[in-house]
């Protein structure tokens, strides 16, 4: 197929712009070139019309609406990708204060509620420390402790509830990996392993995961990670002393992970689901701040559109080490948690508005006291 490139069109006497009387057709379908509606925002305008124009000014993206979709005309990527995140967090997993201890709960919160979890299905097996990821309405729950390290991958589709279904296998068996997503591939790093190499799978299909082309900066682990829908974040961890390493790399892009800036407090004990992005921010919560057990319950955050350092955005309710963390485009959740003192399992929902910085508010309660789930969100129909 060729492409035409045109410049201007004049009307036949070439004395000034054309009229076209019966409109044009893209597709089949009418357009109102130049008749619809300027949007100079990063967020999508809510109700788009055939012949809208959206400029999102942090990434330089310029679209223009046809045939019932956003078409990219300036910038990077595609102006319909399929989202990381979305209104349906599901968390998996999980230590609790009953025997068997560990779970093969999977729940979901509504973002857009008012607190509170509820039923979704079960793992096939009691576990701990797996990690959660998602790309449109699908979800994915992968590695985790159950009598020992499993290198499994489990699939959910979010917007029904049941059970999880067998994807493929990680090419190692950790727990609390570090995962990030683009909508179409999930990416895994900063397991119990302690190695700097990444996994990849494609969110869509089923099959084992895959090496990526690339490494992260330094050996670490249990640190979480978090996409704003193009990259994916690795954030602190621990390899003998807590760190405060933001890396990232481009996901559609394989390469070693380059340096972003630091964390204003080295933390792990977030497994790897204390952090949540959107295009516009991300935010990480939680954790243990030194070796003698010492924990935080200050919320950091930084725009993923220019390298940097973070920046203080609150506190949770509560100083807690193992919190799960998911968001939509407009609110962040955490859920679960352990306190180190008095030693307690949580079962405490806080929740921020991502675009305004401040103390987190209570959520609800999550079913039961439970810390190191795993967590995502999606679709939710």
């Amino acid at each position: 197929m060729s492409d035409i490139t045109v410049d201007k069109i004049n009307n036949l006497a070439g004395t000034g712009a054309a009229n076209f009387t019966h409109g044009i057709k893209v597709g089949g379908s009418a357009q109102t070139l130049g008749g619809g509606t300027f949007t100079n925002s990063d967020t999508e305008p809510s109700s788009p019309s055939d012949g809208d124009i959206w400029y999102a000014p942090t990434v330089g993206n310029l679209d223009y609406r046809a045939g019932g979709e956003w078409k990219r005309v300036i910038g990077g990527g595609t102006a319909n990708p399929v989202p990381h995140i979305g209104d349906r967090m599901i968390t998996a997993s999980g230590n609790t204060n009953s025997n068997p201890y560990k779970t093969n709960a999977i729940r979901y919160i509504d973002i857009t509620g008012s607190g509170g979890s509820s039923s979704f299905g079960s793992l096939t097996a009691n576990r701990t420390g797996v990690a959660g990821t998602a790309g449109g309405s699908r979800g994915l729950f992968a590695g985790g402790i159950e009598g020992g390290y499993v290198n499994k991958i489990e699939y959910v589709t979010t917007t029904t509830t049941g059970s999880s279904t067998d994807f493929g296998d990680l090419g190692s068996t950790p727990s609390n990996n570090a995962t990030a997503s683009n909508g179409i591939t999930a990416i895994f790093a900063m397991g119990q392993n302690q190695s700097t190499s990444i996994e990849k799978v494609t969110i869509d299909t089923t099959g084992n995961a895959s090496t990526w082309n690339g490494n992260l900066t330094n050996t670490r682990n249990n640190g979480p990670g978090a996409s704003d829908g193009t990259k994916g974040f690795f954030i602190g961890g621990y390899y003998g002393s807590q760190q405060n390493v933001i890396d990232y790399v481009t996901i559609a892009t394989e390469a070693n992970a380059a340096d972003w800036g630091d964390l204003i407090t080295a933390r792990n004990g977030t497994g790897g689901q204390a952090a949540c992005g959107t295009s516009t921010r991300i935010l990480v919560a939680g954790g243990y701040t030194n070796n003698s057990g010492g924990q935080t319950a200050s919320i950091e955050y930084w725009s993923p559109a220019s390298a940097g350092n973070a920046y203080s955005f609150g506190n949770l309710t509560n100083a807690a080490g193992w919190v799960t963390s998911a968001c939509n485009e407009t609110k962040a959740v955490w859920a679960g948690g352990y306190r180190q003192s008095p030693a307690l399992r949580l079962d405490t929902q806080n929740i921020v508005t991502i675009a305004t910085a401040g103390n987190a508010t209570t959520f609800g309660s999550y079913a039961f006291a439970c810390d190191n789930m795993g967590s995502l969100s999606g679709a939710a129909s």
